[in-house]
């Protein structure tokens, strides 16, 4: 019986370390998401946008959203893809513009 108690035990020890090791995976993974460059910039989380297909936005903006505000920094985030989006139209403006159209 006493065998089969310390099994458990180191068995729980186990999963133990087994969670703090996916519980630090996940949060390098949210400080990489997070990640602010020298100017301000969003490289990954903005990236992440460009690439995502249309029809996976909402899924994107609903995680972005949650990881952002839960290191307070929503406010880069809206400003970095309000910025991208305005510097997007403008050239497509201005590319309409200088073909006439």
């Amino acid at each position: 019986m006493e065998v089969l108690t310390k099994i458990l035990q180191q068995g729980t020890e186990f999963e133990n370390l087994a969670e703090t090791a996916l519980a630090e995976r996940y949060e390098r993974l949210v400080g990489l998401v997070t990640m602010i460059g020298d100017k301000g910039e969003l490289p990954i989380a903005i990236a992440l946008a460009h690439v995502t297909p249309f029809d996976n936005m909402d899924e994107l903006a609903r995680v972005l959203v949650t990881l952002f505000d839960a290191k307070n920094l929503l406010y880069q985030l809206l400003w970095n893809l309000f910025s991208k989006e305005v510097c997007h139209t403008l050239h497509i403006a201005l590319f309409s513009i200088s073909q006439g159209f």
